[in-house]
């Protein structure tokens, strides 16, 4: 099941404040967001050369990553920052 199946922008947990790589900040606060995301809740990150959505699950943080329509790798870590972190590496950070 993709992320798009799980929780599409139109899932009433969507949550429209994410990361953005424009200025490299969790919009409304990396606590926040991950309460929000530990509570059944999804959220984007934003990047140029690719599209992440950030969601908790399982006693980790998940970010499944698409670039130009392919889903192209899922990252997982203990924090929402390592999850990012990891994504920029292998993706870029633009």
């Amino acid at each position: 099941m993709t992320i798009r199946e799980m929780a599409p922008p139109t899932h009433p947990k969507w949550n429209a404040d994410g990361y953005s790589n424009f200025d490299h900040t969790f919009d409304i606060g990396e606590d926040a967001l991950a309460a929000i995301l530990r509570d059944g809740g999804v959220a984007p990150h934003s990047a140029w050369d690719h599209h992440g959505a950030l969601w908790y699950e399982d006693g980790q943080f998940h970010e499944q990553v698409s670039a130009y329509g392919q889903v192209v790798g899922v990252v997982s870590a203990p924090t929402l920052a390592e999850v990012v972190a990891e994504v920029n590496e292998r993706w870029g950070d633009l």
